[in-house]
């Protein structure tokens, strides 16, 4: 009688394995199917507007090569471009279906589709018609076989029967296999110990189990509060040095320099930028006293009154640090702090100071090529007044004078103009059609006689013929005569100046060559500068704005050329200016 019980009993559960085995198996196909659709859906979206733009172009080729690939990566079944008629334009499994020529005029309507896992999505392309793309990601397995079938049926009869015999053996080894599951439980990393207690009415074994739980919780808990200690010191270290560290970055990426100094007048802290301006580095300077960091007496007397417990204010200074060329100018910012010792904030002004002096260089040597010409005039006009009306060739060699001094006050003035537009932006080129013969002509006139009252040999070799070019005249006649001047200036009596002009179908080449004092490489590379004149003492004795090169070197490069020297000190210098016939003009920037 037992025994009947048991397979009835291991009837009914095997008859509910198959049923809940087929239940399962059901929702999985209806699921597949509908992650294919999904899929075959997104699929079909991304792709409409890559090919819809191919088909727009014509390029069916490069839209054919979209589609297979696709189809291949994806292992789609279906992969298809169809008009609304049912031509077919692209098929990536089936090449012979694909039309060989498209309709001159496509289908302006879409014939349905009785297709259940295709994706279609209708594509309007522009100036043609709209197109049909179909997508099918695959079928799901629609069941299993019935091997399949009955087997699984098979299988769950056996566990079932088994189950149903190992009842009565399990009623007596319950207590052993809820400790089992407790182990298992704790080796898959189980952490809530409250979940593998089990019950204490088990057979002697559930309260020592429980019991062994309980010690192993107080141990984690103990564990886990030491080392949340551990990690608060870790973190509070961790975060003063960061602080530290941070500052000490910001600091020393700073352009300035910053000293901090002890009441005693100590350095205490300096960033890279204060160790580069003093000539030292960081660690030299720490603990040294302020005052032997500068060798300026009025600076270490500036400092003098830093450290006077009296003097709260703030000072300003400024100081000389190393020697010659390579000397910087710093302006020191002092303030003293609260508790003692002060901090100094150090500004390199080296280039506005070199800035000042050429500026009032500039002042002066104005003032002095104004002051040149004027007199020249003024006396010219006082013989004039005096000469008798009847010595001719007398007033016109003064009137020759005054005109070519006239033509000088008015190329320093244009000068100066040109130069203050060019700093401000403002300088604005008058393009026109430039007729280059007679320019040339004018320049060689004006600077005939300066050449002839210096005794020097001035020659224009120029082609028989110049073609026109598209620039500001008066700015271009401007920087060629400022180079040649510069030339003449700089050449000693006897000397040679060579005008050469060529000119191709692409631009203008002026070479202006010279046997004057010539310069250094280092004085070649800075000529263009403004306000820069060389170091050699032969130029300082010369009269000179250090203007007339870099204004030549401005409106070379607006009317979109160059301009390159070549020198030899004590042998001559060669400059070269090449400007586009039909270059486009620009603006100072």
């Amino acid at each position: 009688m037992v025994g009947g019980l048991l397979i009835a009993y291991a009837g009914v559960v095997a008859v509910a394995t198959v049923a809940a085995w087929w239940g399962v198996h059901s929702r999985e196909i209806a699921q597949a199917r509908n992650a294919s659709r999904q899929r075959s859906d997104a699929i079909a979206a991304a792709l409409k507007g890559e090919i819809a733009e191919r088909l727009k172009s014509d390029d069916r080729g490069a839209a054919r090569a979209l589609l297979a690939d696709l189809a291949a990566s994806q292992q789609l079944t279906t992969a298809r471009v169809t008009l609304g008629d049912g031509t077919v334009v692209l098929d990536a499994r089936d090449a012979a279906a694909v039309a060989s020529k498209l309709p001159a005029k496509w289908p302006s309507s879409v014939a349905s589709s009785a297709s259940s896992l295709a994706s279609r999505e209708v594509v309007e392309v522009a100036g043609k018609g709209p197109i049909v793309i179909e997508i099918d990601a695959g079928e799901p397995t629609e069941a299993m076989s019935d091997l399949e079938t009955f087997t699984l049926a098979g299988g769950g009869l056996c566990v079932a029967i088994v189950i149903g015999l190992g009842i009565a053996a399990r009623r007596r080894t319950r207590s052993l296999a809820e400790v089992g599951d407790a182990l298992a439980a704790i080796a898959a990393g189980e952490q809530d110990l409250k979940a593998v207690r089990v019950r204490e009415a088990l057979a002697g074994s559930g309260a020592a189990w429980n019991a062994l739980v309980d010690e192993l919780s107080t141990l984690r808990l103990r564990k886990r509060l030491e080392e949340a200690s551990e990690r608060r010191t870790s973190a509070s270290v961790v975060a003063t040095a960061t602080s530290e560290d941070v500052v000490a970055r910001l600091a020393d990426s700073l352009w300035i320099g910053l000293v901090g100094l002890e009441p005693d007048m100590r350095v205490r802290y300096c960033n890279g930028a204060a160790g580069i301006f003093l000539g030292s580095t960081r660690d030299k300077l720490v603990g040294k006293p302020a005052a032997e960091c500068f060798s300026d007496a009025a600076a270490k007397n500036e400092l003098g009154k830093l450290a006077d417990a009296r003097s709260r204010a703030r000072l300003i200074f400024e100081t000389t640090v190393g020697e010659g060329e390579g000397a910087t100018v710093l302006r020191v910012s002092a303030r003293p702090l609260n508790g003692g010792g002060a901090m100094l904030v150090l500004e390199d002004v080296t280039q506005q100071r070199i800035a000042d002096r050429s500026r009032n260089a500039f002042v002066e040597q104005a003032t002095h090529e104004l002051r040149t010409p004027l007199t020249n005039i003024r006396l010219c006009m006082e013989e004039l007044l005096d000469a008798p009306e009847s010595d001719v060739a007398k007033r016109a060699q003064h009137l020759n004078v005054v005109n070519q001094e006239v033509r000088r006050l008015e190329r320093i003035v244009g000068d100066m103009l040109s130069i203050s537009e060019i700093e401000a932006g403002t300088l604005q080129l008058t393009p026109a059609d430039v007729r280059l013969a007679p320019v040339f002509e004018e320049i060689q006139a004006d600077f005939t006689q300066q050449a002839k009252a210096k005794n020097l040999r001035l020659t224009f070799a120029l082609p028989p013929k110049l073609p026109t070019m598209v620039g500001d005249r008066d700015k271009l006649t401007l920087a060629i005569t400022n180079v040649l001047g510069n030339a003449i200036k700089y050449t000693p009596e006897g000397g040679d100046v060579t005008v050469s002009v060529r000119a191709d179908d692409k631009e203008l080449i002026v070479q202006i060559a010279d046997t004057g004092i010539g310069m250094s490489p280092d004085d070649a590379s800075k000529v263009f500068e403004r306000f820069y004149r060389a170091k050699d003492p032969r130029v300082s004795k010369i009269t000179g704005t250090g203007l007339g090169l870099a204004l030549a070197r401005d409106v070379v490069k607006l009317h979109g050329g160059d301009i390159g020297v070549e020198s030899i000190k004590d042998k001559g210098s060669t400059f070269t200016i090449r400007v586009p016939l039909s270059a486009p003009l620009r603006h100072a920037a």
